[in-house]
Parts: C-alpha cells; structure tokens; sequence
C-alpha cells in the first residue's frame, strides 16, 4: 500500500519538519505504535507483546510509552517551568509583602491626616484613591520596565524553536 500523508513531527519542535519514510518492510519493524484506552492497558500490551513474540520470537520486545518518550524530549522545559513558577511565586508573595508593608507604613503615617479628612467630610473611595496613588506610579513603574524585558526573553525562548508564535508587545497590554 502506498499513501501520502499529512506532514507530523517524529523530532522535536526544535526542528522543522523533514521528510519521513514510512515503509512496510518485513525487516524493518523498529518501531510500532499502537492507540488503546488507559483502562485496557494491561490487556493490550499482553496482546501486543503475545503478537509480536509470535512473529518475532528471536527480538526482544520492550515497550517504551510515546508520552515517555515526549516528556523526555522536553525535559529540560519541563524543568525550568518548575523552576520558574517557584520563583514566579516567590516574586508575587515578596512583593505582596512588600505593598502591603508599604500600604500599613503610609496608613500609619498619615492617620491624622486621615482622620482629619474623614471628620470633613471625604468619602472612603477618596481617600483610597489618595492613598493608592503613590502605589499606582510604583505599579506603572515596574510594568514599563517589566514588560520589554518580559518580551526580550519570551522571544529569544521561542526563536529556539522551528515553528513559533511571534511575541508582540500588544500581548502584554491586552491582558
């Protein structure tokens, strides 16, 4: 039987996708994929394995899951996404901290102020917005000075591979 088929990837996403034979040779079964459901697992690698000690009695037959052989090859990304949200996570609690320390310092301080303001009559919404304002230049700080090094380095990672989404600046302001 011949066929032409759908261009796949059998390497990793670093490349680009090359030709591939696929041919239907009696001397050339190094690899057999086959699909079951989780359930039956058991059931069909004895089957499989039953099949192919029948046909091919003198090789040795180790099965090698495909989602093992994908986890392998993207084990260095996998590691640095762990790697990443931890210090991602840590980034966002310590800068919690750091706002809400911050926030009690400037509340603290300006008690009097506060109190003052509120006995004349200001409403709780203004004085929140006087009270954040010196919080909201800090934040529009940090995102200029966040977001192109947040674009730098997302589009140096994704140039590695083949085929990739181009990152563009109006990702970062539309989110």
């Amino acid at each position: 039987m011949i066929g032409i088929v759908k261009d796949f990837y059998f390497q990793p996403l670093y490349a680009s996708i090359g030709p591939v034979l696929l041919t239907d040779t009696q001397d050339n079964y190094a690899l057999l994929y086959t699909k079951f459901k989780e359930a039956a697992r058991p059931e069909a690698l004895a089957f499989v394995k039953s099949a192919l000690d029948e046909y091919f009695p003198e090789e040795s037959h180790a099965p090698v899951f495909l989602e093992d052989r994908l986890a392998a090859l993207y084990k260095r990304e996998s590691s640095q996404e762990a790697l990443l949200s931890f210090f991602s996570t840590l980034a966002v609690v310590i800068a919690g901290l750091g706002i809400l320390g911050l926030s009690a310092f400037s509340v603290e301080r300006r008690t009097r102020e506060i109190g003052i303001r509120k006995i004349l009559g200001a409403k709780t919404g203004r004085l929140y917005l006087l009270l954040s304002g010196n919080f909201a230049g800090l934040l529009a700080i940090a995102n200029i000075l966040g977001w192109p090094a947040a674009f730098y380095f997302a589009n140096r990672w994704l140039s590695q591979f083949a085929y990739h989404v181009p990152v563009r600046m109006g990702t970062f302001l539309s989110r």
